[in-house]
């Protein structure tokens, strides 16, 4: 055999040896999807049972301490926001990040999940046919899953957000929760505390001044705090306790 048709058979094989090796060679994980850890909680503030069954059996002071309740509650109807369909196509994806794309009626969505060595990252954009890719809803999350925050954003206020959502979760299972609202030109605060027993506290506050604060045990009784013309109403429930 010639010495050319040597060296080129030899830097073929070399070629296929190297071809081999890298076929052998595991593939980058791609990383895979999930929710933050929050939006498993069924509600920003888990309303005790013997305050549900006060409320429904007319105690009124129950009845409005869990309407300031759910008022707070209204948030947590985003998490569902962070739950992908059954027909999501995943464009682009590593070890570090992954994007998914669906559409539906004439909308298109994504959805951007980030891993860094600050936590996690969840990004959802939305384009619909009169509005521009923007994006929707903003989520972090320390890498331990305790602590975490969410922006959601008005598409026709100019980047705006219309919620924010600072959360965190202590070593005793204990909830604490900071919620901003942007309405107009009133900022609304919901600044909660629901403890692992089932007992909690709740400070509501319009552009910064406080207007109502409530307290509740474990088994649904607690007293509560609005303010008024007269300084501030107090009382509690069951009624005449």
């Amino acid at each position: 055999m010639k010495p050319f048709k040597l060296t080129l058979f030899a830097f073929a094989s070399l070629v296929f040896l190297l071809n081999s090796c890298k076929k052998d060679e595991p593939k980058p994980d791609v990383l895979d999807y999930k929710q933050p850890a929050i939006a498993q909680r069924d509600n920003v503030i888990e309303v005790p049972q013997g305050l549900i069954t006060l409320a429904e059996g007319g105690d009124y002071n129950a009845y409005a301490a869990m309407s300031y309740m759910e008022l707070a509650n209204g948030l947590s109807t985003f998490a569902t926001d962070f739950t992908l369909p059954n027909d999501v196509q995943r464009e682009a994806g590593d070890q570090n990040s992954a994007v998914y794309f669906w559409s539906y009626g004439g909308y298109s969505y994504w959805m951007t999940y980030k891993k860094t060595s600050e936590g996690y990252l969840w990004t959802w954009e939305w384009e619909t046919p009169e509005i521009a890719r923007f994006t929707y809803i903003s989520a972090t999350e320390n890498p331990d899953g305790k602590s975490g925050s969410w922006s959601i954003f008005d598409p026709e206020g100019g980047g705006a957000s219309v919620w924010t959502y600072n959360w965190s979760i202590d070593s005793d299972e204990n909830y604490s929760a900071t919620l901003v609202m942007n309405d107009n030109s009133t900022q609304s605060t919901f600044d909660v505390t629901d403890n692992a027993d089932g007992s909690g506290n709740f400070v509501y506050k319009e552009d910064g001044v406080k207007t109502a604060e409530l307290n509740w045990n474990a088994d649904g009784s607690g007293d509560y705090w609005i303010s008024d013309d007269n300084g501030g109403l107090s009382d509690s429930w069951p009624a005449g306790k």
